[in-house]
């Protein structure tokens, strides 16, 4: 009589260990360009592609990559990229350009190389390497709120010191505007929370469009455009979660800065997409410009910039989305307005 077989150690399809192909696994998609990797100094984990043809490093704000330190030269070295391979060219710096601690006139970077410019080390990873990621990521979160997404005190600190010594050296005007607020919660339970937004942010450099600089053009879009745009993604954000808002941009172009007038003009454009987008969520965005002739506002619209605002802000404009209305910034209505405002309880 043959006995009954035992089930009980019978595998089943779910529980087999299936072979899988190398081809099968996801790999995340790699740069492709090479770059360097701050591995000593202040920036550690710092990347900094190597985009262009010519990579420049020193103590001059002109160069690629800035090192304010007394030991590094103004012109210090080079990195040239070829396409298929990245080489390294000291420029008869005073301290030397090192690469995995020897001195070197001229040197083809592998993957891997550590390159010494003053008191900074660099490690070189080459274009396509899956390790760039790894430390791309880390240097983001040693940057940002883990919880806001915010940049952090270590972002800020660097920013200051790279800007700090360009305007020194320049003559430039740099401002910082810094809030602490505490006890937010008691803010949000005394006044209600955040349901409307309205930015104006303004800056004019003076120079025409063939004298500004990368610098001073970086530093007006940053201030006329991505600014702003990450101000509203974020109120956005908290605005989708409670179910409604109004956003208000003012935008004044001024005619004699030609080239404000480009990340003016780009927040004009923005204020519409942004309109589109964050309608489904109850979410109105408007503007208002002094680049708009008057001719387009209909009557039924105050006149007065406060006024209109005001309008724009309540409940009676729920079917005004995406619109950009005159705005004159000089005018006497305007600072009568203002002052009304000023002294009317806030809601």
């Amino acid at each position: 009589m043959t006995p009954p077989k035992d089930d009980t150690n019978r595998l089943t399809s779910s529980d087999k260990t299936r072979k899988a192909h190398i081809s099968e696994i996801e790999r995340p998609k790699a740069k492709q360009e090479s770059f360097l990797i701050e591995i000593y100094g202040p920036a550690l984990g710092k990347n900094y592609p190597i985009k262009e043809e010519v990579v420049s490093i020193g103590r001059e704000p002109n160069n690629t990559i800035m090192i304010d330190q007394e030991n590094v030269s103004r012109n210090h070295c080079t990195l040239t990229n070829s396409g298929g391979s990245v080489t390294i060219e000291d420029l008869a710096s005073t301290n030397g350009t090192y690469v995995n601690d020897v001195p070197i006139r001229k040197e083809r970077l592998r993957h891997g190389d550590l390159i010494k410019v003053g008191r900074r080390v660099f490690k070189f990873i080459s274009g396509g390497n899956v390790e760039g990621l790894y430390h791309e990521e880390i240097y983001r979160m040693t940057i940002t709120d883990g919880l806001t997404q915010v940049a952090n005190k270590r972002h800020l600190f660097e920013f200051l010191e790279r800007e700090i010594p360009r305007a020194i050296r320049f003559g430039r005007q740099l401002s910082i505007v810094m809030l602490d607020i505490d006890y937010f919660k008691q803010i949000n339970d005394q006044y209600g929370h955040l349901d409307i937004l309205v930015q104006a942010a303004s800056v004019e450099p003076r120079d025409a469009l063939l004298e500004i600089d990368e610098w001073d053009w970086r530093r007006m879009l940053d201030s006329n455009l991505t600014g702003p745009f990450l101000l509203m993604q974020s109120v956005g954000r908290i605005l989708r979660e409670q179910g409604g808002g109004v956003i208000v941009n003012l935008v004044c172009v001024d005619r004699e800065s030609r080239s404000a007038t480009a990340g003016k003009t780009g927040l004009l454009a923005l204020t519409q997409v942004m309109a589109n987008e964050l309608g489904d969520h109850n979410i109105r965005v408007n503007a208002l410009s002094c680049a708009v002739s008057k001719a387009d506002q209909l009557n039924e619209y105050p006149e007065d910039p406060v006024d209109l605002v005001l309008y724009l802000c309540g409940a009676g404009s729920s079917h005004l989305n995406g619109k950009i209305f005159p705005f004159d910034p000089g005018s006497t209505s305007t600072t009568h307005g203002a002052a009304q405002s000023a002294r009317s309880p806030a809601s």
